[in-house]
């Protein structure tokens, strides 16, 4: 069968990925748009995206700081960039984090440092 060039590429990054464990901006963008498939070249704030994982300005992200990214997308469900005790307690509760829905408001009490009634990015990291 014939490989299509988004699997060759995608293939390529994943052992590159492998090899080095981090990856620069271009390895990123291609991360982005050929494995995860996120975002088309025309919705995908790059540059952006890429220095808000970068937080620690290393001029690299890991592995880890995607995954971290993908997590906190998946709790934000209104995709606003702060994660709210409705959109933090459904989560939990279909992940079957928390015993019961007390449990999990006092999880997200102890994330939201601040009681700002949100956790952003930063505050996620640290959970």
């Amino acid at each position: 069968p014939a490989v299509r060039r988004g699997n060759t590429a995608s293939l390529l990054l994943a052992q590159n990925i492998k090899a080095q464990r981090k990856l620069g901006y271009g390895e990123f963008l291609d991360f982005m748009l050929v494995r995860l498939a996120l975002a088309d070249i025309g919705t995908l704030y790059a540059p952006y995206r890429f220095e808000e994982l970068d937080n620690k300005n290393r001029g690299h992200i890991t592995l880890e700081d995607i995954q971290a990214e993908l997590e906190f997308e998946r709790f934000d469900l209104e995709k606003d960039g702060v994660i709210n005790i409705v959109e933090f307690v459904t989560i939990c509760g279909k992940l079957g984090i928390g015993v019961d829905n007390a449990d999990r408001l006092a999880i997200y009490n102890r994330i939201d440092l601040a009681a700002k009634g949100e956790i952003d990015r930063k505050a996620f990291r640290t959970w």
